[in-house]
């Protein structure tokens, strides 16, 4: 009985760290990212970027790459960093990204440590 829960509490963690560890970036957020690259890029004079988004030069001494940075909805997400390269008629993606969040980073630390440590007691209390 002890070996099946120390079985199930180690597939628990195994699931766990796997599942905080994906980010996926949908089609649609990576559509609005290369429309905001394509308005800032013809844009002439000064553009308001929607709410949310923020833009930077990869490079400030260079301006053939700016970096679009979508801010997560909730305030509490992760941060979608996408780099083009605005040299060429249409924005062309070069790299794309999502960010942890401190916090979040820092909650899945303390839930490794606290399934690590019942799973030691459960295998300990099994010996």
């Amino acid at each position: 009985m002890r070996k099946k829960i120390t079985l199930v509490l180690a597939t628990m963690f195994v699931a766990m760290f796997l599942t905080a560890c994906s980010t996926s970036i949908t089609a649609e957020e990576y559509k609005e990212l290369e429309n905001v690259a394509s308005e800032v890029k013809n844009a002439e004079g000064e553009y308001q970027l929607l709410d949310g988004y923020e833009v930077e030069y990869t490079n400030p001494t260079k301006t053939n790459q700016i970096t679009i940075i979508k801010e997560a909805s909730t305030g509490k997400g992760d941060n979608i960093k996408a780099t083009f390269d605005v040299t060429k008629n249409e924005p062309e993606l070069i790299s794309i990204e999502q960010e942890f969040n401190k916090y979040v980073a820092n909650a899945i630390l303390v839930t490794f440590w606290v399934t690590f440590v019942i799973t030691a007691i459960v295998f300990a209390a099994t010996l």
